[in-house]
């Protein structure tokens, strides 16, 4: 039981500690995290990575074409800056739930541990609820950011192939990036939904 205790503590600590080394670490160092044998960073923090880089990708593109416009389009220009503005936002939000799933998984695995160890059942069960609620709603948070990423990198395809052909790869690219975070994403939140259905 004190060992138990003790894994529960350690993935507690976790929760607040591997958020905060994630996304301060270099692309290499989070590529090996990815890679060690601990539970997390796993396959939701992965596409919310994915899809920060889709939504930047496709906001350089947007930022490209708002400097090859002429003065005279001044007003297109402000349309394009609002819709950066609003991209460069999911991107801020698809970095945080890559931090919040961590902390969600960590919580979820500390619960399992200390539940292990017997107690009230109503309880377990409410901390387990709880627990994979989280889990499922934050890879659905990923998924929103990358879907709406992903519309406006198909609205911004026509004007950018027209004002900034160098630019269209990269904005095809982003595209990309954010549809297949939004599979995955998805593809997590229901595993998650399976997982809780099993456990109940």
């Amino acid at each position: 039981r004190c060992l138990q205790a003790w894994e529960a503590f350690g993935y507690a600590i976790g929760s607040q500690v591997a958020p905060a080394l994630m996304l301060s670490d270099a692309a290499s160092n989070f590529a090996a995290a990815v890679a060690t044998a601990l539970p997390t960073p796993g396959a939701v923090p992965c596409a919310a990575v994915l899809a920060a880089k889709g939504l930047g990708l496709v906001e350089m593109s947007l930022r490209i074409l708002d400097r090859k416009r002429k003065v005279a389009e001044a007003a297109l220009e402000a349309s394009s800056s609002s819709i950066v503005a609003r991209l460069e936002e999911l991107r801020a939000q698809a970095c945080y739930f890559a931090q919040a799933d961590a902390h969600a998984y960590c919580g979820l695995l500390a619960a399992a541990v200390f539940d292990s160890a017997g107690g009230d059942e109503r309880d377990r069960k409410w901390r387990r609820t709880r627990w994979t609620r989280r889990c499922t709603v934050v890879p659905l948070c990923v998924a929103r950011c990358a879907l709406e990423g992903a519309q406006a990198a198909a609205d911004a395809m026509g004007p950018v192939k027209k004002g900034a052909a160098s630019a269209i790869g990269d904005l095809t690219a982003g595209g990309s990036l954010l549809l297949e975070a939004a599979q995955l994403a998805l593809r997590m939140a229901d595993l998650n939904l399976g997982g809780s259905s099993a456990a109940a």
